[in-house]
């Protein structure tokens, strides 16, 4: 499966310190890079990330899979640019996206920012989405998902 990458999550706990718990400590987490091309995003935009994911990867089993975690490059025009993510019926608070108007056309990868967000309600649910408010402009996205079994008690 491309862009899919099977990692202990001690490499994971790593790159997204202080998003994960202890008991990620035996899974296997798989990571999905959703590259978006700079794509800008206006107020009120929903990105349906399942969706996205299926494109890249139609044989993905994604219907079998938690959504831990994501992690965003991305920049808003004025740098009050917010986004959250929503799995099932639960919503994250908003995470503020920097960046400025000087910038904003910028090609250079120093002028996005990362977000790391983890997944309300340990991502179950049916709906994988980020919502957007303001002006956003996206580079990629990066899907830190598990097979329930592979989790500890079956589930997070």
């Amino acid at each position: 499966m491309r862009a899919i990458k099977t990692t202990l999550v001690f490499f994971t706990l790593f790159l997204l310190s202080g998003v994960w718990s202890s008991v990620y400590a035996e899974a296997k987490i798989h990571s999905l890079e959703l590259p978006l091309g700079d794509i800008i995003l206006k107020p009120g935009t929903t990105l349906k990330l399942k969706s996205l994911a299926l494109k890249l990867n139609p044989q993905l089993d994604i219907n079998n899979l938690q959504l831990l975690a994501i992690e965003i490059l991305a920049k808003s025009l004025q740098g009050k640019g917010k986004i959250r993510l929503r799995t099932g019926n639960k919503l994250t608070g908003w995470e503020k996206i920097s960046g400025n108007k000087n910038t904003f056309n910028s090609k250079q990868a120093e002028s996005f920012y990362t977000a790391k967000i983890r997944s309300p309600d340990a991502g179950k649910g049916k709906v994988w989405q980020l919502l957007i408010n303001g002006y956003i402009k996206i580079r990629k996205i990066v899907l830190y998902t598990a097979n329930p079994e592979s989790l500890p008690g079956g589930s997070i």
